[in-house]
């Protein structure tokens, strides 16, 4: 039996659940609120677009739907109705072994609904045997949340399920552990200050050492000898004051750098630059060289960076001291480098900054094994850390211990009873599917279509439809002829014959089969707006037939599983109430409405909570102008309806005349809708896009102005505010 379907992104439904249903459940709603689409859904419900539709409690009933895709798959594209089956009395010994298999196949259902319930018992007591497992355990969690310890539960604390696999999956061993978790607690938050620390290197400066020990530096760098100065600058003992004044002339120009007159010629000019020649410029060259590399090498220098390190930061002025020592020995280098320059003539000796390197270097070769045994300390801690998280997960291993044997104990002889438990449905299944194939046999000698054709004819005399019959055709087919002319007649039929015959043939399908091979199964009967083309006095008739075929359990061929009745008609909707079974229990009642979005959904209805006809349409139209609780698109028709349910009451020609002296361009949507012929029309589906609402329902008022009944409007528009 279906307990509840669930309607979603298909039609008008976004997510509609209908659920409370019973034996029997009526459904009301207006043309356009999703009844279709409900009944669509239940007869084809593998289509795609229901792909996000859902039905909870189908347990392989055979679900029979009578909609207008039924009428129109049957009927209105063929001429001859497919034959329905069911069993007559010919063969009495052939229905004798009928009857007793039907009756083995019931007797081992109830066994083996018996056993399922008692398979889902056991199944119930294992879940509650297992959360309560779960839910101890889970106590380690909390337990150890916030904690130093709390990484010991880290990808099982997510999930009660992980955690007491977790558990469960430990090892128990032989000792219980005599330490405490506040003891490996203290352990640990011993060890979880001190993190791995990066190492540091010894000062390399080997390109400095080896400037250092340039011998370039010491040496005297003066001109050539041959020049005929030479012997003049030598006595003079001024060669970096001469030198320095050739490079202020040769920036000057011809002007003496020494006298600052206009006294030097070509041939003194040529014989300062034979002096100094280009070995001297070379030699100059080659010491800014050197003065260059050693100035950049001094300056990649950085003592920020060691002090950084932990352990060199604890001896900060050791290190500082080293540090200046070692620096200060290679700025006093660099200038006398520089120095060099200005006086090559003068030979320079640099101080080997190899003595002050080597002590910095010890000191940072101390820090550098500092370093390494306090690293060592630390990769031994996440050994340490690992045997903490063994040891903690072995405590609560014994801590647990009774809660993981009642429970294993319990699982194991639990899960034997529902093996065994399954084994028995198992064996049932076959037995019952043995008895439907002796069910199957036996039909095969007993079937045919006269008792349906019988049924039918005899249900067409009883509802005053004289001169139309049913008559075989070939084989297993049927056709309708009229008084007794063998010719079929059926396209010549009114809509509301149609729909009686094909309501008739489906009665007759559902206490019968569609095939000589199909199997008994239990069946859900689904009926929608059966009456939709019909007059009231067949309305009546029709709910008749259903209640005698669907409601008296006493009178019928077969026990119907479930039954949907979905219906637009309020006046089917309260004959089908009327005769609803007395019992509690056996019934539901809900109707389908379409949302201020537009988008449908289900609302039990009550005792006493439905209106007539004329009252519902009425209230819609409350609704919709207090709340916007209706689809824009029902409006316009529940509008005519009104209209021609008042007038065609009081007096038709009224209505005529008042819509005619209506303001024909301002209500021009309102005229051109109540003057159409059909409820059904399709252009007045389309049309809704050229309709002002506001226009449309101020027209409406002032036809019962016009006709002097604006107090009737008033009081329909008020009354129904509670």
């Amino acid at each position: 039996m279906i307990r509840k379907i669930i309607i979603k992104n298909v039609a008008s439904y976004k997510e509609g659940i209908l659920n409370n249903l019973e034996k029997i459940n009526l459904i009301y709603g207006l043309n356009g609120s999703g009844k279709t689409t409900l009944s669509n859904y239940l007869q084809k419900q593998d289509e795609n677009k229901f792909k996000d539709c859902n039905i909870v409690g189908l347990n392989g009933e055979k679900i029979l739907v009578y909609n207008q895709n039924f009428i129109k798959e049957n009927f209105y594209d063929k001429d001859e109705l497919q034959g329905i089956f069911t069993l007559s009395k010919v063969n009495a010994e052939a229905e004798k072994v009928i009857k007793s298999a039907k009756e083995m196949v019931q007797k081992l259902e109830e066994e083996r609904e018996n056993k399922n319930s008692n398979l889902q018992e056991l199944k119930n007591k294992l879940d509650e045997k297992t959360d309560f497992a779960k839910n101890k355990v889970w106590e380690i969690k909390k337990g150890v949340e916030k904690s130093s310890l709390e990484y010991c539960i880290k990808g099982v604390g997510g999930s009660k399920d992980k955690m007491f696999e977790k558990v469960q999956g430990i090892k128990k061993s032989d000792h219980k552990r005599t330490r405490s978790i506040e003891e490996l607690e203290k352990e640990l938050s011993q060890l979880e200050d001190n993190q791995e620390i990066q190492q540091i290197n010894l000062i390399c400066i080997d390109t400095i050492l080896g400037i250092e020990n340039n011998n370039i530096f010491k040496e005297i760098i003066v001109g050539n000898d041959n020049s005929i100065i030479a012997d003049f600058i030598r006595n003079l003992g001024s060669f970096d004051w001469v030198k320095q004044g050739v490079e202020h002339y040769v920036k000057e120009g011809s002007r003496c750098p020494f006298c600052q007159q206009e006294t030097l010629t070509k041939e003194m000019k040529s014989e300062f630059e034979k002096y100094f020649d280009i070995t001297f410029k070379e030699k100059i060259q080659r010491i800014r060289h050197l003065s260059q590399i050693y100035d950049d090498e001094l300056q990649k220098l950085q003592f920020s960076r060691y002090l950084e390190n932990f352990f060199v930061k604890n001896e900060e002025d050791r290190f500082m001291q080293l540090w200046n020592n070692f620096y200060n020995n290679l700025n006093e280098n660099n200038i006398k480098i520089k120095q060099k320059i200005q006086n090559p003539s003068e030979s320079i000796q640099l101080h080997s900054s190899q003595d002050t390197l080597k002590e910095l270097n010890s000191f940072v070769d101390i820090i550098i094994n500092k370093i390494k045994e306090h690293n060592k300390k630390i990769g031994e801690m996440k050994e340490v850390k690992q045997r903490i998280k063994d040891e903690f997960w072995q405590i609560k291993r014994w801590e647990y211990d009774e809660v993981i044997s009642e429970y294993e104990k319990f699982n194991g002889q639990n899960g034997r009873e529902i093996i065994n438990c399954e084994t028995e449905i198992s064996s049932l299944h076959k037995q019952i599917q043995e008895q439907d194939e002796i069910i199957n046999k036996y039909q095969k000698k007993t079937i045919n279509i006269e008792k349906t054709i019988s049924c039918i004819n005899q249900n067409l005399k009883d509802l005053g439809l004289v001169g139309i019959e049913i008559a075989r055709y070939q084989e297993r087919y049927y056709r309708v002829i009229r008084d007794g002319d063998d010719q079929s007649v059926f396209q010549s039929l009114s809509e509301g014959e149609k729909m009686i015959i094909s309501f008739l043939y489906f009665l007759e399908l559902c206490k019968g089969k569609e095939s000589a091979t199909e199997l008994d199964r239990k069946k859900i009967v689904v009926i929608d707006d059966p009456i939709s083309s019909l007059s009231h006095n067949h309305i009546f008739n029709v709910a008749q037939l259903i209640k005698q075929m669907f409601f008296k359990k006493d009178n019928n061929e077969i026990d119907f599983e479930q039954v949907f009745i979905l219906t637009h008609n309020l006046y089917f909707f309260s004959e089908c109430v009327k005769l609803l079974p007395k019992e509690k229990k056996m019934s539901s009642k809900t109707r389908i409405l379409r949302d201020q979005e537009n988008f449908s959904s289900f609302k039990i209805i009550n005792d006493g909570e439905m209106l007539n006809d004329y009252q519902a349409y009425w209230q819609i139209l409350k609704d919709f102008k207090e709340h916007n609780m209706h689809s824009l698109p029902i409006i316009p028709n529940v509008v005519r309806n009104i209209l021609e349910c008042f007038f065609g009451f009081v007096d038709n020609t009224k209505l005529n005349d008042v819509v005619n002296k209506l303001d024909s361009v301002k209500y021009n949507s309102l005229i051109r809708y109540i003057n159409r012929e059909s409820h059904y029309d399709r252009e007045n589906i389309y049309d809704f896009k050229d309709i002002d609402i506001d226009i449309f329902l101020q027209g409406f008022q002032e036809i019962f102005k016009k006709s002097g009944y604006e107090k009737h409007y008033e009081k329909m528009m008020d009354s129904n505010k509670n």
